[in-house]
């Protein structure tokens, strides 16, 4: 089994030092020659996609196609997306630059204790979650729709702590990454994300206890870890690339 950590290439506003968290953006120009270099590294590799998981955000299925076709796999990656891959809810800090959040004095007490469990930001407005839930709507029919939006007001969230995002990522490697390994032995899986999720499942992935020693395991945009597993899901081996430039 194998298993590929992808961080998504570098995209809109990321450049400007913009926590995007669930904001959706495209990639730049730089981020599609990242994604189209790091399939082509996996090309060189010899290495066959068989699964590709993505977050809900266009970043990551974007970064997750390109890569696809570089290593000349077609897959509709859209079929594989999940919101448990998101990247981390900032809260009122979302779609805002780390350099003018500083000079607020409560960013600036939160950003202190940023790596704790239960730190959350301040949540976004009733209004700003509304909106955000209508984003993931993807149809009109008014039943339909109050039905899909209660559900959405239980996934979506005002903002999110490290927990949080640690509970979503448990759920997709105990809900979908386990289980298709065990029915695909022999298969390589692609997970392309973002930089908290991936950290938090390396950290399940190696049995890391302290947050502080998983989030010293950076993902560049387009950086990648590639992990062999045994039957029993245990490492066999760890390689590391495209991880040079990080933002």
């Amino acid at each position: 089994m194998k298993l590929i950590l992808a961080r998504h290439g570098e995209c809109e506003r990321l450049v400007d030092g913009v926590y995007n968290g669930w904001e959706d953006y495209m990639l730049t120009s730089k981020g599609i020659n990242q994604a189209q270099e790091l399939g082509e590294i996996l090309r060189s590799k010899k290495i066959s996609i068989d699964k590709i998981y993505t977050s809900d955000l266009k970043r990551t299925i974007d970064t997750a196609k390109i890569i696809a076709d570089e290593t000349n796999k077609e897959l509709d990656c859209d079929a594989h997306n999940t919101y448990l891959l998101n990247e981390r809810h900032y809260g009122v800090f979302q779609g805002k630059r780390r350099k003018e959040l500083m000079l607020i004095q409560e960013y600036a007490y939160i950003y202190d204790k940023w790596l704790y469990a239960d730190t959350k930001p301040p949540q976004i407005s009733n209004r700003e979650h509304e909106e955000l839930i209508k984003k993931y709507m993807e149809i009109n029919d008014s039943d339909t729709y109050m039905q899909k939006k209660s559900v959405l007001k239980e996934i979506v969230p005002k903002s999110e702590s490290i927990a949080d995002v640690e509970k979503r990522v448990k759920l997709f490697l105990n809900n979908h990454l386990l289980p298709y390994f065990k029915e695909h032995m022999s298969s390589t899986v692609l997970v392309v994300s973002h930089a908290y999720a991936l950290k938090l499942i390396v950290k399940e992935i190696e049995n890391i206890q302290e947050y502080s020693d998983a989030f010293e395991n950076l993902f560049a945009t387009c950086g990648a870890y590639i992990y062999n597993f045994d039957s029993k899901f245990n490492v066999i081996s760890k390689e590391i690339i495209n991880n040079d430039y990080y933002a």
